[in-house]
């Protein structure tokens, strides 16, 4: 998404540092939310070439427990690698995503209250869920609260309309099996058909299918 069409409210934060917060993303599946949260902090930072020092994006089903709070979370944001990028000052806040948010265990949710406390000059932590039903107490009022709408339909129809070049490619019960024999791409695989479905453009899902290193 272009920056003029975020949501309004992430607009203004991209525009005005003091309106910054962290933030919960909630919605259904396919309303927007991921897209938003990456649009937001490449536009916010500016360069995409700097992201992978100022932009950490997880998925917490995968990723969801304590040590990865301790492993990844926290020297990424003690990290100085954006001095490389801006003059002392200068730097934007790290942004750090939390796909399915609602997938992290309760003790990595409350090992994050100590950065949820920190300005949001030096970091802003961006939750992404489909309900807050298992969001912590403890933390659930450190986070401005964006809903997002269900897909609406003509926009639904639009994206199942889209024209598709033929691939020379079928599904299988093989493709199914694959899935329980090779645990090890699993993750790999659920990456590519999460971008998959997310393809807006008949070229998109061309170039994603048709990748070297597809799954």
């Amino acid at each position: 998404l272009s920056p003029d069409k975020l949501p309004e409210i992430l607009q203004m934060m991209i525009k005005y540092p003091a309106a910054r917060s962290h933030m919960l993303l909630l919605g259904p599946p396919g309303s927007g939310k991921t897209t938003a949260a990456q649009s937001f902090a490449v536009a916010l930072h500016g360069q995409q070439s700097n992201k992978f020092a100022s932009l950490l994006f997880l998925n917490s089903s995968d990723e969801r427990s304590l040590e990865t709070m301790r492993q990844k979370i926290y020297p990424f944001v003690e990290s100085r690698m954006q001095s490389l990028f801006f003059t002392d000052g200068q730097a934007p806040p790290k942004v750090i995503i939390f796909d399915e948010a609602e997938t992290l265990t309760d003790q990595a949710q409350c090992a994050l209250r100590t950065l949820l406390q920190r300005d949001t000059k030096d970091v802003i932590i961006i939750f992404i869920c489909n309900s807050l039903s298992h969001i912590h107490q403890q933390i659930l009022n450190k986070f401005l609260i964006i809903p997002f709408a269900p897909t609406t339909g003509p926009a639904l129809k639009k994206i199942l309309d889209t024209q598709v070049p033929r691939l020379d490619s079928l599904y299988r019960r093989g493709d199914i099996r694959f899935f329980k024999q090779c645990p090890n791409q699993t993750r790999q695989v659920t990456e590519f058909l999460n971008k998959f479905l997310h393809a807006t453009t008949a070229q998109e899902v061309y170039d994603l299918a048709t990748a070297s290193g597809t799954p």
